[in-house]
């Protein structure tokens, strides 16, 4: 199979954005354009290099997956109607602009995007939350979310963002929102000793059945507890707060906050939504994984930014209880229940791996999350203005979606036809005497 001319999906997601504007960094580093001496002692191979022994010794390249930015971008803009929505788009922008305060601080960085596993375009839950340019905090760690961190800033500018991590919160206990948890620790261990920084351990808000796996580990493997000093999600419950006055000082000091609260959501057992509130006065609420919650309208109540998982489409709302996860709807409501100037939506289901499905209730103050999206709290105006171009970027696969979901309706009522069908009709049983 000639795999050369395959387009390498890998990267498409962030090239393909780029054409839009600079919420999406390119996470590829440009290639060494000189050719390798065929005399060298090593090579630096890319995906599907071959080196021949015989006949003939020597490097064949034909194969490689070549990365082509250009391409993609041409091809996006090959998409009928394309243009003139981004010509659009951009015009849009500059009047939104007009009267624009901005602020560098604080941040959103979108590490994962996804559920459950990683997928080529989104990873799962991993955010960093940007305080100051020396003080972050990390939303979840779920699998590869060093990995994305080191491939979005690179090495060196990677070293320096792990040093000023100084909290992790971890919402509940599930893989997908904790499992890159260790490596993460021992990557921030490996740039402190780089750098020669001694920024001590993180503070690591999670539920306190978290210790269980992490002592295991450091007992049978290596030390990991000398990383993080614990602080349970369940100490800082809205309303029942149970930190002592110390600590809690010591932890908002350090953070430039002036509260952290949790509550218990609708998910598994000893999962817990969040809300941090700034010195400044401004409040960014997390809902982690969760059904609609009344406890978390309560914590996030007049939140500048609501972050909502929003794992399934408004059709599938009986598999998002089974599951106990929220629809797109469900999210934007809960936003709106709280008062939440903006709400960013995230966590969707891997069906959704490019552009999730959404109805007439996608307004002005909602924004979809992408991996490696990068955006300041004063930008999130500017978000809702992607989402024309975004829907003609992807029109395949959004189609792909529409057509399921007519297939998936059509199942549903033929299922209701014949169940009607199989029930005992009224009265045709009694005999009239």
């Amino acid at each position: 199979m000639d795999v050369s001319s395959k387009r390498v999906k890998t990267e498409t997601m962030e090239t393909e954005c780029q054409a839009a504007d600079t919420f999406f960094s390119y996470i590829t580093e440009p290639k060494d354009p000189r050719p390798p001496s065929p005399y060298c002692d090593y090579l630096f191979p890319n995906t599907l290099l071959n080196f021949h022994l015989r006949p003939r010794r020597g490097i064949d390249k034909s194969n490689e997956l070549q990365l082509i930015p250009s391409q993609y971008i041409e091809e996006t803009m090959n998409v009928e109607g394309f243009k003139e929505a981004l010509q659009d788009l951009k015009i849009n922008i500059l009047r939104k602009k007009v009267g624009f305060v901005y602020k560098d601080y604080p941040r959103v960085l979108f590490f994962g995007t996804g559920s459950c596993i990683p997928n080529k375009t989104r990873n799962t839950s991993g955010i960093l939350f940007e305080i100051s340019d020396s003080c972050k905090i990390l939303l979840d760690c779920g699998e590869g979310t060093f990995g994305q961190l080191i491939r979005f800033f690179g090495t060196d500018k990677a070293y320096e963002v792990l040093s000023q991590i100084k909290a992790i919160y971890i919402s509940h206990l599930h893989a997908d929102h904790h499992i890159g948890l260790i490596g993460f620790l021992q990557g921030r261990r490996k740039a402190l000793n780089v750098l020669n920084v001694n920024a001590g351990p993180v503070f690591l808000f999670a539920p306190k059945q978290i210790l269980n796996w992490l002592i295991f580990y450091d007992r049978c493997f290596e030390n990991i507890c000398n990383e993080f000093e614990i602080i349970p999600n369940s100490d800082m419950l809205l309303g029942d707060e149970n930190i002592d006055a110390e600590k809690k000082s010591c932890i908002f000091n350090t953070l430039n906050l002036s509260a952290i609260n949790t509550v218990l959501v609708r998910h598994c057992p000893n999962a817990f939504g969040v809300s941090f509130t700034h010195n400044d006065g401004y409040k960014i609420t997390y809902s982690g994984d969760t059904m609609p919650c009344p406890n978390l309208v309560k914590l996030g109540m007049n939140s500048d930014l609501l972050i909502h998982e929003a794992t399934m489409e408004d059709e599938l709302a009986g598999e998002a209880v089974v599951k106990m996860h929220s629809t797109t709807s469900q999210a934007i409501t809960i936003g709106k229940e709280m008062n939440a100037k903006y709400i960013l939506l995230t966590h969707f289901s891997q069906r959704y791996a490019k552009l999730p499905r959404f109805n007439e209730n996608f307004d002005d103050n909602i924004g979809i999350a992408f991996d490696n999206m990068h955006v300041k709290l004063s930008e999130l105006p500017l978000l809702p203005l992607f989402y024309p171009a975004l829907r003609l970027m992807f029109a395949e696969h959004y189609e792909e979606l529409e057509h399921k979901a007519i297939k998936r309706q059509l199942r549903i009522e033929r299922q209701r036809s014949i169940s009607r069908d199989r029930s005992p009709k009224s009265n045709n049983h009694l005999v009239k005497v």
